[in-house]
């Protein structure tokens, strides 16, 4: 679901939530989101956990959320053109 529920399209990777459940240590993973106007993509995002960390780095211009266990788990919420942030991770 897009995050403006104002308009059939929007730009998909506007106020994303990414959510991370079971994030082994020393694991990376890529999420795309794709263009919502043809082939190609608006935003990409890698995770890695290293210990208690989570490290994400993105291009996206976008504001995006992570939220870090289940649906009644913190979000943290990232302004547009946040490209990397940490947080802690709590196995």
């Amino acid at each position: 679901m897009a995050a403006d529920d104002q308009h059939p399209v929007s730009a998909w990777a506007d106020g994303v939530e990414l959510r991370i459940h079971a994030f082994a240590d020393g694991s990376e993973h890529t999420v795309v989101i794709p263009s919502t106007d043809g082939p190609g993509e608006t935003a990409r995002f890698h995770l890695r956990r290293r210990g208690d960390r989570l490290h994400v780095t993105t291009d996206s211009p976008h504001p995006w959320q992570l939220r870090i266990g289940g649906p009644d788990a913190t979000v943290h919420t990232r302004p547009a053109g946040t490209s990397e942030t940490g947080l802690p991770y709590r196995a």
